[in-house]
């Protein structure tokens, strides 16, 4: 009686099922900042002709390669996959230590729903999965009392979205996250990272992919992030200067100039955008407000922020400048203290 529940949350159970029965040509894949993205910017902005969303709040490079590989193998017109990169994702179990995702099944991935044999044992077990019977009673209460008790950003066009619209910029929340986690005993802080586990991870689940489908047409793109974000995350027992280089600086670099050796790969790096600095665009240190999906958008069908073999090194030159340069504005210093004191 009433459509799918697009809730964020649930899209690990939910993307098996899209890939195979929906009608698409075209994937946005990423974590909780491209949830935000409504199917109608995408189509807009990017010229995406039947775009999905395969995204996933708290990812892993292999959360997003199973679902890509599943898509793949039972669509053969896949023409454009826009990847959004976040360096970290590429350290497999890089949040395992964040409380908030720790015995959380909807970060919990569902590997058997991605698995293209055993088809009848696979349907068997997500029949009588948990949290298939909590939705199951969900449409049930729906269809008893008439009523559609999908939230406002549940359906197709906003799937996944915890909100979809504008306003919810939010610059204390931007500030007490950045308070909290720039604690030295906080998770964000105790990240354990290796470049050359990432470019493993790379070669595993991005470059596989790309080669696999010299056909299918690769847009990636590094997040903007506000410039606190490189603040709150940090390598393990590392000083900040030598974290943020290892971290969002030179492993970056590297991946991009393998990525860059592919014909059908476009790359952009969206991080040194003017919005990163404004925190008023921010609901946290991490994500930018719903106001701003179409000016991220925007960014890379403009290709201003795109990226080639000989001008990769200057744009992580101007990285590090813009991180290393930033000051807190007066106003917001000022609050940052009266905040501090109350810790």
């Amino acid at each position: 009686m009433y459509g799918v529940d697009f809730t964020g949350g649930d899209e690990r159970m939910l993307i098996a099922g899209m890939a195979r029965t929906y009608d698409y040509d075209s994937i946005l894949t990423g974590s909780s900042t491209e949830e935000k993205f409504s199917i109608d910017l995408l189509s807009s902005i990017l010229h995406l002709k039947k775009p999905l969303k395969f995204v996933m709040a708290g990812e892993t490079s292999y959360d997003l390669y199973r679902a890509l590989r599943l898509a793949f193998a039972v669509h053969k017109n896949i023409k454009t996959v826009v990847y959004a990169i976040n360096p970290l994702a590429l350290m497999p179990n890089y949040n395992q230590a964040d409380l908030e995702m720790v015995g959380n099944i909807s970060f919990s991935f569902p590997d058997y729903l991605y698995r293209t044999d055993n088809r009848f044992t696979q349907l068997l077990t997500y029949l009588f999965s948990s949290r298939v019977s909590e939705k199951s009673l969900f449409y049930w209460h729906s269809i008893r009392d008439h009523k559609d008790r999908r939230g406002p950003c549940s359906h197709y066009n906003t799937m996944f979205a915890p909100y979809c619209k504008p306003g919810k910029a939010d610059l204390k929340n931007v500030i007490s996250d950045y308070l909290n986690f720039s604690k030295p005993s906080s998770w964000t802080q105790q990240i354990l990272f290796s470049r050359q586990v990432v470019l493993q991870e790379t070669q595993k689940h991005l470059e596989s992919l790309i080669k696999s489908h010299p056909k299918t047409h690769f847009i990636f793109y590094y997040v903007p992030h506000s410039v606190l974000y490189y603040y709150v995350y940090k390598a393990k027992n590392t000083p900040f200067k030598d974290s943020l280089e290892e971290m969002f600086l030179q492993t970056p670099q590297a991946v991009s100039l393998r990525l860059l050796n592919y014909p059908n790969v476009e790359l952009h790096d969206l991080r040194t955008m003017p919005m990163v600095s404004n925190l008023n665009a921010y609901n946290d240190p991490t994500h930018f407000d719903f106001g701003y999906s179409d000016v991220v958008l925007e960014a890379i069908a403009s290709k201003k922020y795109q990226l080639n073999p000989s001008n990769v090194s200057t744009y992580t030159d101007t990285l590090r400048k813009l991180i290393l340069d930033y000051h807190i504005p007066k106003a917001l210093s000022n609050q940052l203290l009266e905040r501090k004191k109350s810790f």
